[in-house]
C-alpha cells in the first residue's frame, strides 16, 4: 500500500522514513513499534480491495495462482452505463458559468434570444483529444523525451491522477459536430492545430484564424493551462503553475479571434484549466464557461451546457483574482534529488483566519470573481426570510421560486457576519448551502441548520481573547453572556 505513485520522497520530508526514503517501506517497523495499528492498516486493505472488486478488478473465484498482483488488471475497462451518465453529470454540474452578455448562451432552445445559430466555428487545441504518440502519465513526450502537453485537459499530471483510456472519452469538437451537424442541421468549422515553435515551446495557431472563423455565426474558443505534481518540467511548469498565464498563448488566440472577428460574430470561450487563469479579454468576449478539468464524459457535458439541454449550476469554491493579490504567491526554489525536479518553497502564511474571500475582504482588495459566483440560464426570487434559534443552532428559512424560462439549480448560500463585539474576524463567515433543482415557477421552502452556533462562537470568543491576551475573566464572561442574549445575525445570501 503507499500513496499513489509515492515511491521515494527526501529525507527530510518524511519522518522516520527508511534508509530508501520509501515510507512504506518503514510500515513494518511503524506497526511493531506501535506507531500505526494493525488494525488501521487492516482497515486501509479491506478498503482498496474492496473498491477492486467491487469494479471487477478482482476475479470473482479466488485462486491462488491469481493471487494479488497476477490476478489483478489495473487496465480493465470498467465502463458501464452508469459510470458514463455519473461522469458525465459530474462534469456539467461543476461548469461554472462566469459571463455570459445578454443571454447568448444556450446556442440553441434558447427562449431569450430570437438569434437562431447554425454556423460555428471552433479554435483552439483544447477542444481535440490528445494525438500525442508517446503519453505517460497524462504527459506527451516528444522524440527528445521532453515533457508537454497536447489536447484536451481531462485530468492533470501526477501521482494521484488516473491514467485516462483515450479510446473511450468524449472529445469536445466531435461531441459539437455531432450536435451542430445532426441535431441543429449547421455547419462547423475548425482549427485545432498546436505548433511546436522551438526548444519544446508550443503555440496555438493563429494564421489559420481568420480563415476558419469566416462566415461563423459563433465562435467557440478553447484555451488551456495545466499544473499536476512537482516532479519535474512539462513545457515551462515545474507542477503547481508558477503564475496565472494561459498555455500555448491562448490569449493571444483569444485576441487573435477578436481582431479577426466581425461585429456580429459570437465569441464563446471554454476555459480547460485547474483552476484561476489571467483573463485579460474578458470584456471583449460575449461569454465565458470555465470547466475546470472535466474528466472523460468532457465533451458531451460541454454540449449539455453550451446548447441549452441543462442550465449551469456550478459556483466558484474559491475568489478569482490577480496571482499577486492572494495571500501567498510567492514561486518557490527547485532541489535536485532522485534525477527528478522537486520544487520546494519557503511560505510564510500571513492569512491566519483570513483566507480566500476573507483575505480580500479584511484588505480591501479588489477581484475578478467572488468566491460562491456562478451564473444560471434562469432567475430565481427569494421571500420570506426567517431566522429561529433552538438548542441544535441557528436556522435559516426562506422560500425560493424559479421565476425564469429555464429548468435550473438553484444554490443559495449562508454567510454570518459576527456583532462588532468581536474584533479581528472575517467580515463574512461561509456557513452553509443547498442545491436544489427547480421546475419553472415551483416553490420550495429552503431551511439550512447551522448547529451549535452558541458553543462556536464560545470556543470563537476564547480564542479570540486570549490571542489579544485579554485574561480579565469576568470582562470575558460578561462579553459571552452578551453575545448569546443578544444574539445578531447578518445573512447574506450570494445569489446568481
Amino acid at each position: 500500500m503507499n500513496m499513489p505513485g509515492g515511491t521515494k520522497f527526501p529525507a527530510n520530508m518524511v519522518e522516520f522514513a527508511s534508509p530508501s526514503h520509501s515510507w512504506w517501506e518503514a510500515l513494518p517497523d511503524w506497526i511493531e513499534s506501535g506507531s500505526v495499528t494493525k488494525e488501521r492498516v487492516d482497515d486501509a486493505a479491506l478498503r482498496i480491495i474492496a473498491s477492486m472488486y467491487k469494479v471487477g478488478l478482482i476475479p470473482d473465484t479466488y485462486d491462488e495462482s491469481k493471487a494479488y498482483p497476477n490476478g489483478v488488471d489495473l487496465q480493465k475497462n470498467t465502463i458501464t452505463a452508469y459510470t458514463l451518465i455519473t461522469n458525465r453529470k459530474a462534469a456539467r454540474e461543476s461548469f461554472i458559468l462566469l459571463q455570459n452578455k445578454d443571454n447568448v448562451l444556450p446556442l440553441a432552445n434558447n427562449k431569450k434570444n430570437t438569434a437562431t445559430y447554425t454556423k460555428f466555428a471552433v479554435v483552439g487545441n483544447s477542444a481535440k483529444k490528445t494525438s500525442c504518440e508517446k503519453i505517460s502519465n497524462n504527459v506527451c513526450y516528444d522524440s527528445n523525451d521532453n515533457r508537454y502537453y497536447e489536447g484536451h485537459l481531462y485530468i492533470g499530471w501526477g501521482s494521484g491522477a488516473t491514467d485516462i483510456n483515450y479510446n473511450n472519452i468524449s472529445e469536445p469538437l466531435e461531441a459539437i459536430t455531432n450536435k451542430v451537424v445532426y441535431d441543429l442541421q449547421g455547419t462547423i468549422t475548425s482549427s485545432t492545430n498546436l505548433i511546436n515553435k522551438t526548444n519544446n515551446v508550443y503555440e496555438e495557431d493563429l494564421d489559420s484564424v481568420p480563415t476558419t472563423i469566416n462566415g461563423a455565426e459563433v465562435i467557440i474558443v478553447f484555451i488551456m493551462a495545466n499544473s499536476g505534481e512537482d516532479s519535474g518540467y512539462v513545457e515551462q511548469t515545474p507542477g503547481d503553475r508558477l503564475n496565472f498565464d494561459v498555455w500555448h498563448n491562448g490569449n493571444g488566440l483569444v485576441q487573435k479571434v477578436l481582431s479577426s472577428k466581425t461585429d456580429s460574430q459570437k465569441v464563446v470561450v471554454i476555459i480547460n484549466a485547474p483552476a484561476v487563469v489571467n483573463l485579460e479579454w474578458k470584456d471583449s468576449v460575449d461569454a465565458i464557461l470555465f470547466i475546470g478539468m472535466p474528466g472523460a464524459q468532457s465533451g458531451n457535458a460541454i454540449v449539455d451546457i453550451l446548447f441549452g439541454a441543462y442550465s449551469p449550476s456550478g459556483h466558484l469554491p474559491y475568489v478569482w483574482a490577480g496571482f499577486n493579490d492572494y495571500s501567498d504567491s510567492i514561486p518557490g526554489s527547485y532541489v535536485e534529488f532522485d534525477s527528478r525536479d522537486y520544487i520546494t518553497a519557503n511560505y510564510t502564511y500571513l492569512d491566519n483566519l483570513f483566507v480566500g474571500q476573507r483575505w480580500f475582504d479584511k484588505n480591501n482588495i479588489a477581484y475578478t470573481y467572488p468566491f460562491g459566483y456562478g451564473l444560471s440560464y434562469s432567475e430565481f426570487a427569494f421571500s420570506d426570510l426567517s431566522l429561529s434559534m433552538s438548542e441544535s443552532g441557528l436556522s435559516v428559512k426562506f422560500t425560493v421560486k424559479n421565476t425564469g424560462s429555464y429548468k435550473a439549480s438553484v444554490v443559495p448560500m449562508v454567510f454570518l457576519t459576527f456583532p462588532e463585539e468581536v474584533k479581528n474576524y472575517p467580515v463574512r463567515v461561509f456557513k452553509g448551502f443547498e442545491k436544489k433543482e427547480l421546475d419553472i415557477m415551483q416553490v420550495p421552502i429552503l431551511q439550512l441548520l447551522l448547529m451549535h452556533m452558541i458553543y462556536l462562537i464560545i470556543v470563537l470568543i476564547i480564542m479570540i481573547l486570549l490571542d489579544l491576551k485579554l485574561v480579565n475573566i469576568k470582562f470575558m464572561l460578561e462579553l459571552m453572556l452578551k453575545i448569546i442574549i443578544n444574539w445578531k445575525v447578518k445573512l447574506m445570501l450570494i445569489i446568481n
